[in-house]
């Protein structure tokens, strides 16, 4: 018996704590806060720091009302620019390029290659996800291009021509209001 009541006290002052049991209230809880403000001057209420904290969060939630308030339209279109940004960037960064290309002999012959990335030709689709979240399709064409002559320094200078393609794509997520590479 003595351990029922042990494990009831236990039980009751671990769900309802010290108020269930009749011990401590919020009324000197209460008391002891109003006591506080009595004792601190009055110059709380006349500090501008509240309203500019005020008008902070309103300006945040303006920024915010706006990103929510863009039209699928406007969001395709930043996927658009986002695209032809990170298209260029590959064409910049890709290697081997024009200036810094590939020499193999292959038979008898010298050939040059390199990559060159179709900056013309990019298509992009746009789907939807969670609420206001979107994933966004980037397809582009990386050409090979190969020169070939006789010598090294001939292939390097020989006029080029494409010889194959890669077609890639790439995904890309918009949340928090912009795309995110």
């Amino acid at each position: 018996m003595k351990k029922v009541l042990v494990i009831l006290a236990a039980f009751s002052l671990l769900s309802g704590g010290c108020a269930w049991m009749g011990f401590g209230s919020d009324d000197s809880v209460t008391t002891q806060s109003e006591e506080a403000q009595a004792a601190e001057p009055e110059i709380q209420a006349d500090e501008p720091e509240p309203a500019k904290t005020t008008a902070k969060k309103t300006a945040k939630t303006t920024v915010k009302t706006k990103k929510g308030a863009k039209s699928e339209a406007q969001i395709k279109e930043e996927l658009d620019a986002k695209a032809r940004q990170l298209v260029a960037q590959s064409a910049r960064t890709l290697l081997p390029n024009k200036t810094h290309k590939e020499v193999k002999k292959v038979g008898s012959q010298w050939v040059a290659t390199y990559m060159d990335v179709d900056t013309q030709n990019i298509s992009t689709e746009m789907h939807p996800g969670k609420a206001g979240q979107y994933v966004g399709t980037i397809r582009y064409r990386e050409n090979i291009m190969q020169c070939k002559g006789a010598t090294k320094a001939a292939a390097l200078s020989a006029p080029c021509e494409k010889a194959g393609a890669r077609r890639l794509t790439e995904l890309i997520s918009y949340h928090g209001g912009q795309w995110q590479d």
